[in-house]
């Protein structure tokens, strides 16, 4: 669940960010790399709410037919 999670949000969120950042703006590697460290927040939220979900959680004592 992590990798899926943290390997999403790079392709989809750091990457992108990561080259639209290089193109548009004149900010130098350290201030690009802080600013999209802020995506660990949308890992967080992401995880957080696919764990209420409880859809990894499997009851092992109910018998299956």
């Amino acid at each position: 669940m992590g990798a899926v999670v943290d390997g999403g949000v790079t392709l989809l969120v750091v990457i992108p960010g990561i080259l639209l950042l290089a193109n548009l703006t004149n900010w130098g590697p350290v201030l690009m790399y802080g600013v999209l460290k802020l995506t660990d927040f949308v890992k967080i939220v992401t995880v957080h709410l696919w764990l209420r979900k409880e859809k990894w959680v499997k009851n092992l004592t109910v018998r299956v037919a």
